[in-house]
Parts: structure tokens; sequence; C-alpha cells
């Protein structure tokens, strides 16, 4: 009798160690992760790497470029859309359906027909080109996002949450003059600074020099 007890407690010692032994993992799920490769503008020395932070003005053109990376499989489609500020999302691109996705196989773009890329697919890498913001809209100025999506070559798909990046569309203020100083022809006699109170003579010849600063711009001119 005492044995019996002894193996009944054994298997129920057995069946509470198998219950508390986690799922085994599958390791054929395929993880799906999209890359974003960096903000491109067409204005002259401004350009976001990755996926950190980025502001641009709202006269700036942007192409943004993202890819995917999958664990166990391969990305067979992309899709993306695009969160403009103060509006609603717009349909999933590139074919307006969310059960869609742009097949990864081969390498093609879209061109309006003024001859603008509107995006391209080139060795995996998805370029989206966004046109400036209208300049008589002050709803442009904000947080742009762009949510990107892959399928996987088993059908899964990534969450649109996981491949968002947003960009800080911001408006630029108007260009600033910024006094340098003020020289003159009198031997001696210091040149004034660049603010506060200047005295010269009243016969003294003066050459008064200024620069001038512009965000996201180059100063073309003065008067």
């Amino acid at each position: 009798m005492q044995k019996r007890v002894r193996l009944f407690s054994a298997l129920l010692l057995g069946l509470a160690a198998c219950g508390d032994e986690p799922p085994p993992l599958d390791l054929h799920e395929e993880e799906l992760a999209v890359v974003f490769l960096g903000v491109g503008t067409d204005v002259e020395g401004l350009s976001c790497s990755g996926a950190g932070s980025c502001t641009v003005p709202d006269f700036a053109r942007l192409d943004i470029r993202f890819t995917g990376t999958v664990v166990n499989g391969s990305v067979a489609g992309f899709q993306w859309r695009v969160l403009r500020p103060n509006r609603d999302p717009e349909p999933w691109q590139p074919f307006g359906s969310a059960s869609r996705f742009l097949s990864a196989e081969k390498d093609t773009a879209a061109v309006s027909s003024p001859g603008d890329t509107l995006w391209a697919l080139r060795n995996a890498v998805i370029s989206v080109r966004l046109p400036a913001a209208d300049p008589d809209s002050a709803s442009s100025v904000g947080t742009l996002a762009i949510e990107a999506r892959l399928l996987g070559s088993s059908g899964k798909v990534s969450v649109a949450e996981a491949g968002r990046r947003e960009i800080q569309v911001v408006e630029p203020g108007p260009p600033q003059v910024l006094f340098v100083d003020v020289q003159n022809d009198r031997r001696g006699l210091q040149p004034c600074g660049s603010t506060g109170p200047c005295s010269v003579p009243y016969s003294a010849k003066l050459k008064l020099r200024v620069t001038a600063s512009a965000d996201f711009a180059h100063i073309t001119g003065f008067q």
C-alpha cells in the first residue's frame, strides 16, 4: 500500500511539473520589422538619418525611404500610408486598400503626368516622394507621419504602429537682419559694436556692416 501511495504521488508531481513548463517556441514563425533608412529633402544640406528625430520646413519636398527585414522568411510585399497634420489618414498605398500589397519581387515606380516620381521600389527599398505643403494652408504645420507594413512570405502582416516614422513640419520665421559693427575712418576711434549706442564725429565716414540669417534657407539679397 505504501508503494502505491508513493507511485501515485510521483505521478502527480510529474503532471504538475509538466503543467508548469512554458509552451514550446515556434522557431519557424516569421518576425517582420520595418526599417526606415532616412528622409531626404530638396533643401540643400537638410536630411534626416534612420528613424531619429526630424524637423523640416513646410516648403520642403520629402523623400522617405524604408525597407524591411524578416527572420525565418522573406518580404513578399510592402504598403504604406501618410498621416498629414490635421487631416484624415490617407488610404493604404499604392492600391488604396489595406488588403493589397506591392510585390517586393520586381523593381517598379509610379510617375505622375508632369513626370514627377510618386514612389519607387528598387532593390527592396521603397522611396515615397511627398510634395511640398500648400503655402496657403496653415494646417500643414505639425506632425507628419508615415506608417508602413510588410507582408511576409508566410502571409503574416506586420503591425502598422511598429512601422511608424514621424516628421515635424514647421513654418520658418522671416529672415533676421544681424548688425555686425559700425566702422569709421578716424584713427584711434574704435568701431561700435553690433548693438547699443554708437557715438562718432559728425564728419566721420562710416561703414555699417550687416549680415542676415534664415531658417532652412540661404539669403539671396539685401536692400
